[in-house]
């Protein structure tokens, strides 16, 4: 159906479709509805209340009934179903049938809900209150639905289908047919508008041809039956001059036009006869050439064409063409004067041009192509064709590229030919697509400049020759470096030399242990016939070409072994398997023994070039590399097998540690048993692996030591010992004595160490015990009188250098001899023990304390900056050791200590001091009552708590502006917090707070301090920067410790103004490098 559903409704008259369906309910009293495809009501009829009243304004039993019902009796009319029921669980039934027009489903007729039956009210009533419905209301509109059997409405609704596709039907041949009228009267106005547009078109058509002749560049003439030249376009006059004035007629145009009398009388008589035939087209013009003269007296050569038209000013006239060829016929000359010279320059030009057509046949062909094709005429090889001259494994590559040019591409190919004398050429071609003159414009042939690059191509043979003997050498050279056996590299060698040498053999032949016989070495691809009969071939004169060869010692060259002399015993058996010449080099070592031959055997008569002798020369050199590299191989592997056997049975660990990569690449087997692993782990793993950390620096500084005195010239470095720590597999270090050697290079460069470690953890633990006994108390395990004056050096040394201090607590028993005589001396050893251990649980790990008497001990603390640290440690001892000791017999013993204390460099600034008033110190304590602690007093040495203020003077001055300022605010802020701090029981916070300033002060001083001396390139910086950085960190550890009441103010400020500012100034008067940067003043003293 071309138009729509509603536009044949509208047609038909909607009222017509209503009154069929208002009929349809007074038949049977149900509520209908016409619905077209897109689900629009066209129209409708009857109503009811279940529906209206209530099933549409409930969401719930819309949505769940009426909408479901809709979709299935949608889904069922595309089905095309002719009648559609759907029933309700309730007993309702809503039916659905499809109006078909001309066999196109365009609309369906739906009705409302009705009965089949009566309905069970009781049921609708339960269902009512289920909904939320009035049960009164909802009973009222179920009885009001019809009850009808589903046939009676199935029948009712088919009757008024069929009624409603007629009425449909009838109404849409009707609108066609008005559809019909209308296109016809539409049809007749567009045909009288385009006659009248037709006839404007014929006077614009007229008026744009005239605009056409006039624009057009060709000469034109228009004339009429009485010979009358009606028209010149303006290109006329200006190419030929004439003007109409000139030429009104034909006869005026020939008098003008033509001076040759007789030229001029056979042209007029031409046109008087054959002017009306071509006007009533009973003849038609070929084109003539004619020559015309101009009015300037220039002569022009023209084609002259024409063309009859109808209707030129109400008259039928001829257009005469004059197509000017003067110009084309003058580069026609100049072409053929060219072609004529290019014709003398081919004849001339050294290269083989030639013109080939599809069949590849040769069209031309100069002089110098001849001579290549080893022709006189091109007639002797016009056709028989290109490819015939062309070598078979080149002609697929030429048909190849001639059909390329053929498309119109250019192309290279390089190949060979045999001339008509069979003597072979190698060409260099350079195809290029031409169209010739008389061919078709789309069809190419080709020109073909072909170079002799015969004499090339020889070179380049040999050239890959000898790249390919290069090639060789470092295939060969690779092979032995992978220690394959002789043969296979032999093998390989000959494969290669006969894949480069096409059409020949390759063999190789060894003297034997005897040096009489050749024997087998190397033939993969000779005949193994002939292979069998060469496998023992005696030296001697005559003895084919190898066995002369090698008798003499010189090459031995057989052209054709048919003929010579020398293969007389080899012949029959050389000619049946193919062999027609050979030629053998002797292969000599450096000592000029010949070793056995190298032999090229050929299946065709041939000599050598020179280039070719020279290659079978290079070819033995190769082959005697092989020869003897692979048998000093074959002797080292068995050196290296007798090595092997000796390094996986000794205890000792072998290894080899390349250098600089400092990686393993060998490792003896017997490591297994010192480290657990397997040799293999061990060369896969990294150096560090194997070392503490602490060992491999030793380990790397020794290395770095050896490395630097053979740098230096020293050989001897090459060799060397050392004592190291290896890590085993489960984490433990194991001492092990490591021997070594340096292997050096050509340049005396170090590229490996060549090892061997010996676990000596025996020894080890024998010199620990030896050591222990001779530095450790055997009865407490701590360090003897030997090692606590060590320790102390140490110290001592370490104070110097940091300007720092320590302190030293000399501590006796109280009460010990009383044990030893009341419970023996068994029970006095135990409470010794006891002893030691009490006192390491109150000291750090850098604390000492050893046992230097028999119950006398002496502890360093090297982080006592202040004598409050120091007595803050020994009270915590004093209170250990005066709690009972209670032994596992239940026996108490009561002791107590008496400790002495002494600082350094208050105190004293050597050990013997140190430990003389360490003692005094001791001695006074246990004067005093025992169980005390006593600071040793010395007037002279005691410095810090006397002073008052600290004095600046001249001396201090180092001539540097900025850091003299700072040291003067410096030394003004420490004297007033010295002030503060002999009131610190009532000033305490104010004290805190200047001290905080001071810190604050002297951090600021020394970074500024520290750019200003890197600014001055100052030696000593970094040393100077890890003095600052020290004496601030022991700072705000103190201040720490104040703030928790651990150590007193004055004790603290004790530290800032002895360590802090005074050191400072001790460090910039010791070091002789620092004052000499600005001035030559040196500080002297410190006044306090």
């Amino acid at each position: 159906m071309h138009v729509s559903f509603n536009e044949v409704i509208e047609f038909v008259g909607k009222d017509k479709i209503q009154d069929l369906m208002d009929s349809f309910y007074q038949a049977i009293g149900v509520a209908n509805a016409v619905v077209d495809m897109a689900g629009n009501v066209v129209v409708q009829t009857g109503r009811q209340d279940l529906c209206a009243k209530l099933y549409h304004k409930s969401i719930k039993t819309c949505s769940s009934c009426c909408l479901e019902n809709d979709d299935v009796l949608v889904q069922q009319m595309t089905k095309n179903e002719k009648y559609t029921v759907y029933h309700c669980a309730n007993g309702l039934v809503k039916t659905a049938a499809p109006i078909f027009v001309n066999g196109e489903h365009v609309a369906n007729i739906v009705t409302g809900q009705f009965f089949t039956e009566l309905p069970n009210l009781e049921a609708f009533h339960s269902q009512a209150l289920e909904l939320g419905f009035n049960p009164e209301d909802y009973l009222a509109s179920i009885q009001k639905l019809p009850i009808i059997s589903l046939k009676r409405s199935q029948s009712i609704t088919e009757l008024y289908v069929k009624s409603i596709s007629t009425l449909i039907t009838h109404g849409l041949d009707k609108l066609s047919e008005q559809n019909r009228q209308l296109e016809l009267n539409k049809i007749n106005d567009e045909l009288k508008q385009q006659l009248k547009s037709n006839m404007a078109d014929l006077v614009r058509i007229e008026a744009r041809e005239k605009k056409i002749i006039d624009a057009s560049p060709v000469p034109k003439m228009l004339v009429n039956s009485q010979e009358k030249i009606v028209y010149l376009n303006p290109a006329f006059t200006k190419v030929f001059g004439y003007s109409a004035e000139d030429i009104p007629g034909l006869e005026a145009w020939f008098e003008n036009a033509y001076l040759d009398i007789q030229y001029k009388s056979a042209v007029r008589d031409f046109w008087k006869l054959n002017l009306p035939l071509f006007l009533y087209g009973q003849k038609t013009l070929s084109k003539l050439e004619r020559t015309i003269q101009c009015k300037d007296g220039f002569q022009r050569d023209v084609l002259v064409d024409l063309a009859v038209i109808d209707q030129y000013k109400n008259e039928k006239v001829i257009m005469i063409v004059f197509n000017d060829v003067t110009e084309i016929h003058q580069a026609n000359a100049i072409v053929k004067q060219k072609n004529q010279f290019l014709q003398s320059i081919l004849e001339a030009e050294p290269e083989c041009v030639m013109i080939i057509d599809h069949d590849h046949h040769l069209e031309e062909i100069n002089p110098a192509g001849l001579s290549c094709f080893e022709v006189e005429d091109i007639a002797q090889i016009r056709n028989v064709g290109v490819l015939n001259f062309i070598e078979d494994n080149f002609k697929e590559d030429f048909k190849i590229l001639s059909q390329k040019v053929y498309k119109g591409q250019s192309g290279v190919l390089e190949f060979s030919i045999l001339g008509a004398k069979k003597t072979k050429r190698w060409l260099e071609c350079h195809a290029t697509p031409v169209k010739l003159n008389n061919k078709n414009e789309s069809v190419f042939s080709m020109l073909a400049v072909s170079r002799d690059i015969t004499e090339r191509k020889h070179t380049e043979l040999e050239l890959s020759h000898r790249n390919h003997y290069l090639w060789l050498n470092n295939l060969v050279l690779k092979k032995l470096g992978e220690n394959l056996p002789m043969k296979v590299i032999l093998d390989e060698m000959m494969t290669s030399i006969e894949d480069c040498h096409l059409g020949t053999y390759s063999s190789v032949l060894l003297v034997d242990k005897n040096n009489k016989y050749l024997i087998h070495g190397a033939a993969p691809s000779l005949p193994r016939d002939w292979v069998e009969k060469i496998s023992r071939v005696p030296i001697g004169e005559g003895i084919g070409s190898c066995g002369t060869a090698a008798y003499r010692g010189e090459p031995v060259i057989v052209d054709d072994i048919s003929t010579h002399p020398y293969w007389a015993a080899f012949r029959e058996d050389a000619l049946m398997n193919g062999l027609r010449a050979c030629w053998s080099q002797p292969i000599k070592n450096a000592a000029g023994k010949v070793l056995g031959t190298f032999a090229i055997y050929l299946r065709h008569v041939a000599v050598p070039t020179a280039a070719q002798i020279s290659l079978l020369e290079d070819y033995a050199q190769l082959a005697q590399l092989v020869i003897e590299r692979s048998r000093l191989t074959e002797a080292l592997l068995e050196t290296q097998h007798l090595y092997q056997l000796i390094a996986h049975n000794s205890t000792d660990v072998i290894w080899v540690l390349e250098l600089p990569s400092l990686r393993f690449s060998y490792v003896s087997p017997s490591v297994k048993y010192l480290r657990g692993w397997e040799a293999e782990e061990v060369m896969e793993h990294s150096i560090y692996r194997t070392f503490t950390p602490n060992m491999l620096a030793a380990m790397q500084e020794a290395l770095k030591a050896h490395l630097k005195r053979l740098a230096d010239g020293d050989k001897t470095a090459r060799i060397g010992s050392i004592e190291l720590e290896v890590l085993h597999k489960d984490g433990h270090a194991i001492p092990v004595e490591t021997a070594f050697n340096m292997i050096l290079n050509d340049k005396g460069e170090p590229i490996q160490i060549i090892g061997g470690s010996r676990d000596i953890s025996e020894r080890k633990a024998a010199e620990a015990i030896i050591r222990n006994m001779a530095f450790y108390d055997r009865l407490t395990n701590l360090p003897n009188r030997r090692m606590l004056e060590d320790r102390l050096q140490q110290l001592i040394s370490s104070c110097q250098r940091l300007h720092s201090r320590m302190a030293m607590l000399f501590i006796d028993l109280d009460k010990f001899k009383p044990v030893n005589d009341q419970y023996g001396h068994a029970a006095g050893d135990w409470l010794l023990k006891q002893v030691a251990q009490r006192m390491l649980s109150v000291l750090r790990k850098t604390d000492t304390v050893a046992r230097v008497g028999g119950d006398e001990f002496v502890v360093l603390l090297p982080d006592a900056k202040i004598a409050e640290h120091a007595l803050n440690i020994a009270e915590k001892i004093r209170l250990e050791l005066e709690q009972p000791f209670v032994m596992k017999t239940g026996i108490t013993l009561n002791i107590s200590s008496s400790i002495g204390i002494v600082m350094y460099p208050e105190n004293a600034d050597n050990s013997r001091d140190l430990l003389r008033f360490g003692d005094e110190a001791m001695y006074y304590a246990k004067k005093g009552g025992r169980n005390k602690i006593e600071l040793f007093k010395n007037p002279a040495k005691e410095i810090i708590p006397h002073i008052v203020e600290l004095i600046w003077r001249d001396e201090f001055i180092c001539g540097q502006s900025d850091i003299d300022a700072e040291h003067q605010k410096i030394f003004k802020k420490a004297s007033q917090l010295l002030q503060l701090s002999a009131q610190s029981d009532k000033r305490q916070t104010e004290a805190m707070d200047a001290l905080d300033q001071l810190l604050d002060d002297v951090a600021h001083h020394f970074a500024h301090e520290e750019i200003i001396l890197a600014q001055f390139d100052y030696k000593e910086l970094q040393h100077h920067v890890e003095q600052h950085a020290h004496l601030l960190e022991q700072a705000q550890l103190l201040k720490e410790q104040a703030e928790h009441g651990e150590i007193s103010l004055e004790g603290l400020v004790e530290y800032v103004i002895s360590d802090v500012i005074v050191g400072h100034l001790r460090l910039m008067g010791a070091d002789k490098k620092f004052f000499p940067l600005f001035s030559k003043t040196k500080i002297n003293t410190l006044d306090v």
